[in-house]
């Protein structure tokens, strides 16, 4: 399996701990996005599986359920390709990822994806090297499919490309999975202001209008006790001021520029 596309992070970290400090554990509810349903008789009756969607700055779940038998990665694109209406050549831009807390896999079309998650635990032993992997249980192992670019694209591809790549750097970065500074959280706050209601305008951004729940979802976690709900504010809306005048298509460029 060593020809999947990964992506390993633990260098920056001792144990799982401290990769765990700035995300979201285990008291969100995660539950495995894929899923064998049993019959009274003990027989696999269905499966499910749920994918997190990115269309810029929002993002969605796409949510499908199969017979029992062989479910290849490139089955279930199929089935997002059709229910998010692409046509075949940007179907073709896109291919199923699964991502931990520190690896990312991008699944082969024809790879049927319980045999790899079979193996999920021995992969996060493996390149992460945190202790805590080999209980099942425990937090490093969660993780969720993705519906996103083909490792080998570019940020250089269509709009439709560059909004699920804002989407998809924006989960990653508020996950505490892309560290940054504090800088730059406002900064990536303020140009995804600018992307989401174009100009700054004290008429639809009266004081106030940040509070802590609106800031929770701009800046990651790790770094809200920075400042207060008021603070934030302040300095979020200085820098979005200064982004005015930038397209949407251009706000998207320059978020994925910022990572």
């Amino acid at each position: 399996m060593g020809s999947h596309s990964q992506l390993d992070l633990s260098k920056k970290f001792k144990t799982a701990n401290d990769r765990l400090r700035g995300i979201s554990s285990s008291k969100d509810g995660w539950k495995p996005p894929l899923r064998k349903h049993f019959s009274p008789y003990g027989e696999v009756d269905f499966v499910t599986i749920q994918v997190r969607i990115f269309t810029g700055i929002t993002e969605h779940n796409f949510h499908a359920k199969f017979l029992p038998g062989h479910h290849t990665a490139e089955k279930i694109c199929s089935a997002i390709a059709e229910k998010e209406g692409l046509t075949p050549p940007e179907a073709q831009l896109f291919s199923l990822w699964v991502a931990g807390r520190d690896i990312e896999i991008q699944l082969k079309p024809k790879e049927d994806v319980f045999a790899l998650m079979e193996d999920w635990n021995a992969w996060v032993s493996k390149y992460t090297h945190y202790p805590e992997s080999i209980d099942p249980a425990h937090p490093i192992n969660q993780h969720w499919f993705l519906y996103r670019r083909e490792a080998s694209l570019t940020t250089k591809a269509e709009v439709f490309v560059l909004r699920r790549d804002q989407g998809q750097a924006r989960w990653n970065y508020l996950a505490g999975r892309y560290l940054c500074t504090t800088q730059e959280a406002v900064d990536l706050a303020a140009i995804q202001l600018q992307s989401s209601i174009g100009n700054y305008d004290q008429e639809k951004c009266p004081p106030g209008f940040l509070d802590k729940d609106r800031i929770s979802v701009l800046i990651p976690e790790y770094h809200l006790d920075a400042f207060k709900a008021k603070e934030w504010e302040s300095i979020i809306v200085d820098k979005f001021k200064q982004y005015s005048g930038y397209s949407a298509v251009v706000s998207r460029q320059q978020y994925s520029v910022l990572w």
